[in-house]
């Protein structure tokens, strides 16, 4: 059976979380007999809880619970039954009280994320269309995916970009009757408010725009009666369907739907799957919420808004003024501090536990890689003490944070890409900047500034990119037409006090397809696109090794106790590059999956590790001709060779290094190009068979099939490049004519030609990814490997990811 294709995005998010739970920093769970809102139980010790979005600090609000246990004595601990047929009659008094909250037709729902699967479907039509922002919450977004078996259009645009979102309001409102813009008014990472006056003006501007958004985060805290920052900033209007939640500052649970269309709220109530036929919220809930609804509708609930704006305003100055790293200063009950790569998130929130307090961290997915930090939510039940306690804790921690991992708030800067220059002063005093290194970094521009014996040491025998290597792809990567054949390369080289190297390796920047590593069928998609927008999802990246090299890249002495040090001081040089150069990610690339020291520590600095189709090896070829190749098969694949191979060998004849069809080559490889989007690559520049044939070091095989029925006997049906040196032999790219592939197995056959050429000079053979059926059928051996990747916006990424759901469905 065919392995199904892998979703890069979701394997990254389990990759980085994962090593969340393993640092002890997520999925805990508290150890209390009794909560009071305040203090909760971690690791056998209590501390002052700075996770908790419940705002107002209702949850421990003796009155709700008091209603919710004379809900259980009335009504039972359920009541199981869909609303489709019948519901406990409390439902009715509190959607009636939240009607009146936000003087609106109002229905709940279970949770706020029933209420999206509920809602979305119904009141999209098939002929709207819908604009998501990329950091709209994650149950808004898995809502809409719903709509994709039933072909809506879903695009997403850059987070609170107004630009770009009426860019796409133009685009689609030629083509939908609606244009629905989906967001989130109060953001849940860093506590950013959406532009809302300048989305009304919108709404105003375009007739067919239309407006949903999730206020959850500004439901209580805000507005008449807690009807949230919507309703406080610019109303409900009548091209608006708010959604919020009961699960944060109200003080419950559930979700809810509010509209100033009556129609709306009705057809949802009697058609949205997901709210009538799953479970309903139970009756201790609806007790309870009915409770902190009255709450809501009292004056009282403008006395508990007013102790958490100065809490708020409390918490913000304290930040202010002890000059730490604010990254959305926003007045939202959210703060959120930088700390950049997730170990140093990681080191921080352990510290802080440790003084007592629990605060949440901001990760990967819900922020890019680099921008990992603090997350403090307000709320009334933290005393003022427990705030001033708690920011001088993060000001005491932040150098040594900093010092521990190497982190300074220059780095900061860089990752947020935002100036906190004022935090110097917790830059550590011992900060890399002064600290004294144990080895010297030395970066080169061309491989001709190496030495080539020295080069040579470490990489002759790892793939195409020993000195000569190299010094091909610089002869063919400059002076090209198009961008993406422009490379620039950087050599890196890490000696240790004495001379002697630790680390050595190089990278290339360039510009690559963003879907290089997605499904096929994704790619086939964004191809259609590029034939009008030939640069569309593509991204300058710094890459470890090149697009035209196979092999392990990287050297370094890890009995050398500095190694990673060494390599740390390579991977933010490589990161001062990207900077300079605006470039998006960094690639590290073909590391063994099993390497489990490194993968720990390249997540720890920021990457995380996506797994790559297998790499095939002949290592040590112990055939000289077709006898003994057979011989060194098992069973099976001897077999296959002699039916499918060895029975068409004597109809093919070969030519090597003939530039008599040099033109045609181009062709060849074209075919073969325009089949190949499982690793989705630029075409490369036609001079590099010019250049091929001046270069000693490559081998060109050509393929002449001597059948009548040939209409091309005179021209090759196959052309197999290979590079090779003393020890090693990498076929590196193919070109063949499909006209006779399939009757006369001509891929086969060339491959079968390039392997007998390495072999007979009895060198390691790399034969690349992909057709690793056929490679087996030679003896070649998988060797699983994966790459670490980086990259400073996800915005791409998640587009991929949107498109992948959408395909899938």
């Amino acid at each position: 059976m065919k392995e199904p294709a892998k979703n890069q995005f979701v394997d990254s998010i389990d990759e980085c979380v994962t090593n969340g739970i393993n640092q002890g920093i997520l999925h805990l769970s508290t150890k209390n007999d009794y909560l009071d809102g305040r203090l909760i139980k971690l690791r056998d010790k209590d501390v002052v809880n700075f996770g908790s979005c419940s705002y107002l600090g209702l949850e421990v609000d003796e009155r709700l619970k008091k209603a919710a246990i004379d809900a259980v004595t009335r009504f039972g601990t359920q009541f199981s039954s869909s609303r489709f047929y019948i519901s406990c009659g409390l439902y009715v008094e509190l959607e009636q009280l939240i009607s009146e909250i936000f003087g609106a037709y109002a229905l709940v729902a279970p949770s706020t994320s029933v209420a999206h699967a509920a809602a979305i479907p119904i009141v999209i039509n098939d002929n709207d269309a819908i604009i998501l922002d990329h950091q709209a919450h994650a149950s808004m977004q898995s809502a809409v995916n719903l709509l994709t078996r039933r072909g809506i259009t879903v695009e997403i645009i850059k987070h609170n970009n107004m630009q770009m979102l009426e860019d796409k309001i133009k685009e689609l409102s030629g083509r939908h009757y609606r244009v629905w813009y989906m967001a989130d008014s109060v953001y849940s990472m860093y506590g950013d408010y959406a532009p809302l006056l300048e989305i009304k003006a919108l709404l105003e501007k375009y007739s067919q725009l239309y407006y949903y958004v999730d206020d959850a985060h500004g439901m209580s805290c805000t507005g008449k009666n807690g009807s949230g920052y919507i309703t406080q900033t610019i109303g409900l209007l009548p091209k608006m369907i708010l959604t919020s939640s009961m699960a944060k500052g109200f003080g419950t649970g559930g979700g809810i739907l509010a509209s100033l269309d009556k129609e709306i709220i009705r057809k949802v109530k009697t058609c949205g799957s997901n709210l009538i036929f799953s479970g309903p919220i139970q009756p201790p809930m609806l007790g309870a919420s009915i409770a902190s609804a009255k709450i809501h509708l009292s004056n009282e609930v403008t006395v508990l808004q007013s102790d958490l704006k100065k809490k708020i305003e409390y918490c913000d100055q304290l930040i202010r003024a002890k000059k730490l790293p604010y990254v959305f200063p926003s007045g939202s009950p959210i703060m959120y501090l930088a700390l950049g790569l997730p170990k140093t998130g990681y080191n921080m929130i352990n510290r802080l536990m440790e003084e007592g307090f629990y605060v949440d961290t901001g990760l990967f997915p819900a922020v890019s890689i680099k921008r990992t930090g603090i997350r403090i939510p307000i709320n009334v039940n933290q005393r003022f003490e427990d705030i001033e306690k708690l920011i001088a804790a993060i000001e005491y921690h932040y150098p040594l944070v900093l010092a521990e991992e190497k982190q300074s708030i220059g780095d900061l800067s860089q990752h947020f890409n935002l100036d906190f220059s004022y935090a110097e002063h917790l830059n550590p005093s011992d900060s890399k900047e002064n600290k004294k290194k144990n080895f010297d970094l030395t970066v080169y521009n061309s491989i001709n500034e190496l030495d080539k014996a020295t080069w040579d040491q470490f990489f002759e025998d790892r793939g195409s990119f020993d000195w000569e290597g190299c010094k091909f792809l610089e002869d063919v990567f400059v002076n090209n037409p198009n961008p993406e054949n422009n490379w620039n390369f950087y050599y890196f080289v890490v000696k240790d006090g004495n001379g002697k190297i630790i680390l050595i390796t190089f990278f290339t920047l360039l510009l690559c397809k963003d879907d290089m590593l997605s499904p096929e069928s994704i790619s086939t998609q964004i191809e259609e696109i590029r034939k009008n927008d030939p640069y569309y999802l593509t991204s300058k990246i710094m890459m470890m090794g090149s697009l035209l090299s196979e092999g392990e890249h990287l050297f370094v002495d890890r009995t050398n106790p500095h190694w990673k040090d060494a390599l740390v001081s390579v991977i933010e040089k490589v990161r001062n590059i990207q900077t300079e150069n605006n470039a998006n990610a960094i690639y590290l690339r073909d590391f063994h999956t099993n390497d489990i020291e490194l993968r720990d520590f390249l997540i720890g600095q920021g990457f995380f590790r996506t797994d790559m189709p297998d790499s095939y090896q002949i290592s040590e070829p112990n055939f000289s001709n077709d006898e003994t190749l057979l011989d060194s098969l098992s069973f099976y694949s001897k077999r296959h060779v002699k039916r499918h191979v060895l029975k068409y060998r004597d109809i093919f004849s070969i030519k090597e290094n003939n530039d008599e069809h040099i033109e045609y080559w181009n062709e060849l490889y074209a075919n073969v190009k325009a089949k190949s989007l499982k690793f989705n690559t630029f075409t490369l520049p036609k001079k590099i068979f010019e250049i091929i044939l001046k270069n000693p070091h490559w081998h060109v095989l050509e393929l002449y099939l001597d059948i009548e029925e040939s209409s091309s006997k005179s021209k090759p049906q196959a052309v197999i490049f290979s590079y090779s040196n003393k020890k090693i032999h990498v076929p590196m790219f193919i070109g063949l004519d499909y006209t006779y592939n399939s009757e006369f197995k001509i891929y086969r056959q060339a491959l079968y030609r390039t392997i007998c050429h390495g072999a007979k000079e009895n060198k390691r053979i790399y034969l690349g990814m992909e057709a690793g059926i056929e490679k087996g059928k030679f003896g070649a051996t998988a060797y699983p490997k994966c790459n670490y990747i980086q990259v400073n916006e996800s915005f791409n990424m998640e587009l991929l990811s949107l498109l992948s759901n959408q395909k899938n469905k």
